[in-house]
């Protein structure tokens, strides 16, 4: 029985024959920030499952190819050649045509209908929705479904953390140590809990968001911000001065990483 898991940009070609049950190959598209919020390009992905995707160190993605190869995984940087499949690819893709490209040659080399695709982006570095809200998209195995109805959207917030520890469990290789969940029972929705909150932490700002609202601190005591992002999700209105029972509760959570 034969597996392939494939994780965007690498070199080598390599087919492995295991007896263990079947695993979907993995493929990650970390594309430019612009092109996620693209409705076009997500449309590329009509098995999607599409999430608030909050902030998250890109630096969570490293070392996830060193846990792949000391479990026998081949990293490459190519696709399906000469009916050699990758087993762990990763690709970037910094246009439309590369993105449009990217999904037609999986599609091609029959990589695509059993491929875990996850698309994102590298996140900004302020707490605010067009640089800390960027949206991620899941395409599930189609033999590993998910109970929720195509194209839904899950507003449960995700990090880039969560993204090695998704991988390895599709892999059947367990878990890391970082700080990320498996996103997968999320989508299947067999989570028994998530997160209540993530974080965006820098010199200027500490932030919170639960996926629906967001709390912003000002470190340098020029003010606070609490947005709806239920009805404002580009966080036109400040109303932090009339939620006072959600502001004291997000003010918390952001003080507890102050």
């Amino acid at each position: 029985m034969r597996f392939r898991i494939s994780l965007a940009c690498a070199v080598s070609m390599l087919c492995v024959t295991v007896s263990a049950r079947t695993r979907p190959d993995i493929v990650i598209i970390e594309a430019a920030a612009g092109l996620v919020s693209d409705s076009a390009v997500t449309a590329l992905f009509p098995e999607g499952y599409r999430f608030v995707y909050a902030y998250g160190e890109a630096e969570a993605l490293d070392g996830l190819d060193s846990v792949m190869s000391s479990n026998g995984y081949a990293v490459t940087r190519s696709l399906a050649e000469d009916g050699h499949a990758p087993l762990f690819m990763r690709i970037g893709a910094e246009t439309r045509d590369a993105l449009y490209g990217t999904v037609s040659e999986l599609r091609q080399s029959g990589l695509y209908d059993e491929a875990l695709v996850i698309f994102t982006s590298a996140c900004g570095d302020t707490p605010y929705h067009d640089s800390w809200h960027i949206r991620m998209t899941v395409k599930l195995p189609a033999s590993k479904g998910s109970t929720l109805p195509r194209g839904s959207v899950i507003a449960d917030p995700v990090t880039t953390a969560d993204i090695p520890p998704t991988v390895l469990q599709a892999a059947g290789i367990g878990r890391d140590n970082g700080a990320g969940e498996s996103m997968l029972p999320l989508i299947r929705r067999k989570a028994k809990a998530w997160r209540h909150y993530v974080y965006f932490v820098n010199d200027e700002y500490v932030a919170v968001t639960d996926g629906r609202f967001k709390y912003i601190l000002h470190r340098d005591g020029s003010g606070e911000e609490l947005y709806n992002m239920l009805v404002d999700p580009c966080e036109t209105e400040n109303i932090a001065g009339r939620r006072s029972i959600l502001l004291e509760t997000m003010r918390k959570a952001a003080y507890a990483r102050y």
